[in-house]
């Protein structure tokens, strides 16, 4: 982008980011450290229906997503458009982490469902009504094989690395810096990213529409 970004904010690990984009507004996250998932949520605001990675996957007959491929929801309307990727590589297949996997994993935390959740009663959205196949994985580095299997281990990304989506409905948003304490997720330790914001003149928004909480 080469205007300055409208609203920026780091996100610590553990924590989330939440705000509402005009079509054609673009959002960019950013891996600050390298190696660290963000679960990244969207919902229409006209009718509430989230972002769908199973549908996103049938529509775009793969789930390696790359930029120009759309994001759909639940009605199978086009939510996003990535249009930067300097990553390459993130998970579009749903599922994020929760407080009973933490403990799983050794470490009595809260996962990225019950932080979402925090971030959709700040939206007015109901928690009740989440599912995880509405979670898109950045940076995440899991991947499925033709033999049934999946395999994983830290994100590829690297310091700086970023994705850039373009909003193609009116939308609320959410990301998390999953907090997860494993080698495979999060490179060992869990870091920030970093979202910026800009409003495209071209694309009919305002200057300073986006809200951001």
């Amino acid at each position: 982008m080469s205007n300055d970004p409208i609203a920026s904010h780091t996100i610590q690990p553990g924590s989330y980011a939440a705000g509402r984009l005009r079509v054609g507004q673009t959002l960019r996250v950013t891996d600050v450290e390298g190696a660290q998932i963000a679960d990244f949520f969207a919902w229409s605001v006209q009718d509430q229906c989230p972002q769908e990675m199973g549908l996103t996957a049938m529509v775009n007959a793969r789930w390696a997503l790359s930029v120009g491929d759309q994001l759909v929801d639940s009605a199978v309307e086009p939510i996003w458009t990535i249009v930067e990727d300097t990553a390459g590589k993130h998970l579009f297949g749903g599922g994020c982490c929760t407080r009973a996997v933490n403990i799983k994993a050794g470490v009595d935390q809260l996962g990225c469902v019950e932080i979402v959740s925090e971030g959709m009663l700040e939206l007015g959205l109901d928690p009740t009504t989440f599912q995880q196949t509405t979670a898109a994985n950045l940076f995440a580095a899991r991947a499925y094989h033709t033999d049934g299997s999946i395999t994983g281990g830290p994100p590829v990304s690297k310091a700086g690395d970023s994705i850039t989506f373009r909003a193609e409905q009116e939308l609320y948003w959410i990301l998390v810096c999953c907090p997860y304490p494993s080698e495979d997720v999060n490179g060992g330790k869990s870091t920030p990213h970093r979202v910026d914001i800009w409003a495209e003149k071209d694309a009919g928004s305002e200057e300073g529409v986006a809200e951001y909480v």
